[in-house]
């Protein structure tokens, strides 16, 4: 129950990210990206960006699609010695086995990209951020907690350093609300609560609160049930929208 959970929380938080990723322009369909493969004198760097982004698209829609691109693009990586790109091939691989719940995989993937990783590489730090990311929700879903805490608070030092761009505040938003529900299962409530505060203003000022009020209400609700806590009156304002919404569709289904 606890993993299903967790696992729809990364689909949401990962269908946000998509919607901010500067990767792929609206007006460039997946198919305009395979017609460019087959272009011999196509640049390299853009080779490998198609590649990376046909497999990340079929992560959830074909399990040996998205296997095919991503090893097309991790092995054109590595022959260029392109580490930065090594790392997003890995992070997609550990996003795809953690689609197919396979956690210790997932953790495997992750440390191949840290691997190749520069932790004095500013170009490096979303990429290491997003391997941390993926190793908290792995750790989380094999209930070592321990660990998965420590992973998302390594991958929140590296997103505070990188420059403070859409995709980043993004990152930290999410990560933020992975971490409020860590804190709240282990009853440090007042810490939880600081997560989501932070998760809420970061998301309001890149315009993606409409986006991610879902998930920080959830963490909220999930305390509000396991503990009897007073919560501050800006905060109980901010979620109002998005309690009316739960409260409408659980009378829709029941």
């Amino acid at each position: 129950m606890i993993k299903n959970c967790w696992c729809i929380l990364f689909l949401l938080t990962s269908i946000l990210a998509a919607q901010n990723s500067q990767e792929q322009t609206p007006d460039i369909t997946l198919d305009d990206l395979k017609r460019q493969l087959q272009t011999k004198d196509l640049p390299t760097t853009t080779r490998i960006d198609n590649l990376l982004i046909l497999g990340y698209e079929n992560i959830n829609k074909s399990k040996d699609s998205a296997i095919y691109y991503l090893d097309k693009a991790l092995k054109l990586s590595k022959v260029a010695k392109d580490s930065f790109n090594i790392i997003r091939a890995y992070n997609r691989f550990s996003v795809l086995e953690k689609y197919l719940e396979n956690d210790l995989n997932t953790l495997k993937y992750a440390d191949s990209a840290l691997q190749y990783s520069s932790a004095a590489n500013q170009k490096h730090f979303a990429g290491i951020a997003y391997a941390y990311t993926n190793k908290g929700l792995a750790y989380n879903y094999l209930e070592r907690f321990d660990l998965s805490l420590e992973s998302f608070l390594k991958a929140n030092s590296f997103l505070l350093k990188d420059a403070q761009d859409i995709q980043t505040k993004t990152y930290l938003a999410e990560n933020y609300t992975h971490l409020a529900k860590i804190y709240s299962s282990i009853k440090n409530n007042e810490t939880a609560i600081e997560c989501i505060k932070k998760a809420l203003i970061l998301s309001k000022s890149i315009d993606a609160y409409w986006e991610t009020e879902n998930l920080m209400s959830l963490c909220l609700l999930i305390i509000l049930m396991k503990n009897s806590i007073h919560l501050p009156r800006s905060i109980l304002i901010a979620l109002k929208p998005c309690m009316l919404k739960l409260k409408m569709s659980r009378a829709f289904n029941s």
